[in-house]
């Protein structure tokens, strides 16, 4: 179901400078007010990542900081880890937060603008889809098992 919430500019734009520019860590999407657009709503520089330690240190601050409560958003997550030889590994993941504790309009109209933005951003290869309903949906573990196809980390 098309929900008509259009995709503004600025998103694949955003978007294309992370992935490819490695320019932030993460970028967070909304619906505008007036329930017409996808819009940027706020993102983080890239940092540097050295250790899965440190890239679950950051993703739990994410999490804590960046995820809204009661708010639906979208984000582009720039993941990045090391597998047990050394080898650096870094995928974009496109995150849907949808919790249950916000009202069921904007769950429907976050739910069914989905398609919107993924075909905005059809020429970017996420490592990883995820729904979260809730905070417990974004575990690190969890998030690191769908990126990490080889399924050599622990």
């Amino acid at each position: 179901m098309a929900s008509g919430i259009n995709v503004h500019e600025d998103v694949s734009l955003r978007c294309n400078e992370q992935n490819v520019g490695h320019l932030y860590k993460w970028v967070s999407y909304k619906i505008s007010d007036d329930k017409t657009h996808i819009v940027v709503d706020e993102f983080a520089p890239a940092v540097k990542v050295e250790k899965n330690s440190e890239e679950q240190n950051y993703w739990e601050d994410f999490v804590a900081k960046t995820v809204p409560e009661n708010e639906p958003r979208y984000f582009t997550y720039d993941f990045h880890y090391l597998l047990p030889d050394g080898g650096k590994r870094e995928k974009l993941i496109l995150i849907t937060w949808v919790p249950d504790t916000c009202a069921i309009k904007k769950k429907m109209m976050y739910t069914t603008s989905k398609d919107a933005l993924r075909t905005a951003l059809k020429n970017v290869a996420f490592g990883a889809e995820v729904q979260a309903n809730y905070t417990d949906d974004l575990q690190y573990e969890d998030i690191m098992k769908r990126v990490d196809k080889t399924n050599l980390i622990d």
